[in-house]
């Protein structure tokens, strides 16, 4: 359709050095979109909380914890709403004075209102290497796994079959 789209965000952070090893950082964001078409899915509002640790083993070794929490709740239909949980952790390692070499995983729980549930799996790896005075290339991997489960497939779902009756009532008058 046409029409303005719209995506509004607003985030917080706030981090914190507990000592030279360690740093931890906590960040809230909020998000409002609004779409000018009719699709169900359209509009949303959400928002995330997450907390991640740094924290530094030797010169040469670093390790990253994470952890986030959020929802989405769309603004006209409840059927893919969705709580949302984010694990990861991860390593760095220094190889010499301009090359890092970096590995991650990472799980994702995405759990929809309608009773079905995502699991995402995330691996990564990465190289960062200075390449002079003001350049870096920085070079970065990602492979994902998702597993969906739906408790019954989702044009059997109570609420799909509610929406599609709200729908067709909705359009013969």
């Amino acid at each position: 359709g046409t029409g303005t789209y719209k995506l509004n965000t607003t985030s917080v952070s706030l981090k914190k050095q507990f000592s030279p090893r360690l740093v931890t950082d906590f960040t809230y964001s909020n998000e409002d979109y609004s779409d000018p078409g009719t699709d169900l899915f359209s509009d949303y509002k959400g928002h995330m909380s997450s907390l991640g640790m740094n924290y530094r083993f030797s010169s040469r070794l670093t390790g990253t914890l994470g952890f986030s929490t959020g929802k989405r709740d769309f603004d006209k239909t409840n059927l893919k709403n969705y709580d949302v949980r984010n694990y990861s952790v991860g390593l760095q390692r220094r190889m010499g004075s301009k090359l890092t070499v970096r590995g991650n995983v990472g799980y994702t729980d995405r759990d929809y209102e309608i009773g079905s549930n995502v699991d995402t799996y995330t691996y990564g790896l990465g190289l960062k290497r200075i390449m002079g005075r003001r350049s870096t290339l920085d070079l970065s991997y990602a492979y994902t796994l998702e597993d969906t489960f739906y408790a019954q497939p989702l044009s059997e779902s109570p609420y799909a079959r509610n929406i599609r009756s709200e729908e067709h009532t909705s359009n013969s008058s």
